[in-house]
């Protein structure tokens, strides 16, 4: 069954990358699914493909080159009334940044390096362990370099406690399921 399943997500992702479908004479709500359907398939071969198998069909922080981001929904301001501390501290952190490319980018941006991790862990396991993995040019410290980059841009709008995600109820995370998924994950 996963070996089904693997095939079919490389069929797909290949048919994804030979594709020129988002052009300029393509709806924007035709475009806006393809752009799902890529990304989809990208993190389904990030999860179940790349750390698992020897081919991914997306290389190793490779995103699909014709597909879009897809549109991100807004983030979701707190819920409830802050207290004076909270709002000195917090005026900056809900204006959204300039370049904030919204919670689904960094959702994909972060399933990579998940996918990269794993990879680097099953060479290791098969008994491949570089020599110097604190060479600049390793492939620990890319790595390890990708981590920090995601973890300095991610704007503080989406952070832990400028969502206030503790203080959020089932019935609204259900509301914007759209935004608290990739939040989530």
């Amino acid at each position: 069954m996963m070996g089904r399943a693997f095939m079919a997500v490389g069929i797909g992702a290949r048919m994804i990358n030979c594709t020129n479908l988002p052009s300029s004479h393509v709806s924007d709500s035709r475009s806006e699914d393809f752009s799902r359907c890529a990304w989809s398939l990208f993190m389904l071969d990030k999860f179940h493909g790349s750390s698992f198998r020897t081919s991914p069909a997306f290389p190793n922080n490779i995103m699909p080159p014709t597909a879009p981001y897809p549109s991100a929904p807004p983030p979701q301001a707190p819920s409830g009334p802050l207290s004076g501390t909270e709002i000195s501290g917090r005026r900056n952190s809900l204006t959204p940044d300039l370049d904030d490319n919204g919670i689904d980018f960094y959702c994909l941006r972060l399933t990579a390096i998940w996918a990269s991790v794993m990879a680097y862990l099953k060479t290791i396991k098969h008994g491949n362990v570089e020599e110097e993995p604190w060479a600049i040019n390793s492939a620990y410290q890319h790595i390890a370099s990708d981590m920090f980059q995601l973890e300095t841009s991610y704007p503080s709008i989406h952070r832990f406690k400028a969502v206030r995600f503790y203080d959020r109820s089932s019935s609204e995370l259900e509301e914007h399921r759209d935004y608290w998924v990739p939040w989530i994950s």
